[in-house]
């Protein structure tokens, strides 16, 4: 074997196109990785998103409800309260 390393040159054309296309076809595989796994972190974000939504609307109706059930307590007591009178 000679001593200097051996160069795309030095290779027939045959073997040049097989290079390019195992060099394409990894970055294809490489970039269809990427974009699943983006497309797989947006969907758990959306997910989560959604899910801290439902939370908030659910924390800012329970004041409102707390307030109809206090409402509901006094006036049946009031009520219970005249009718005893």
């Amino acid at each position: 074997m000679n001593s200097r390393s051996l160069e795309m040159t030095d290779l027939p054309p045959r073997h040049r196109r097989g290079f390019a296309l195992v060099v394409t076809l990894c970055l294809m595989v490489l970039l269809t990785v990427i974009a699943v796994g983006l497309l797989t972190m947006s969907a758990s974000t959306t997910r989560a998103t959604s899910s801290e939504q439902t939370q908030a609307a659910a924390r800012a109706k329970r004041p409102r409800h707390e307030t109809e059930a206090r409402i509901q307590f006094y006036s049946t007591m009031a009520q219970t309260l005249s009718k005893g009178a």
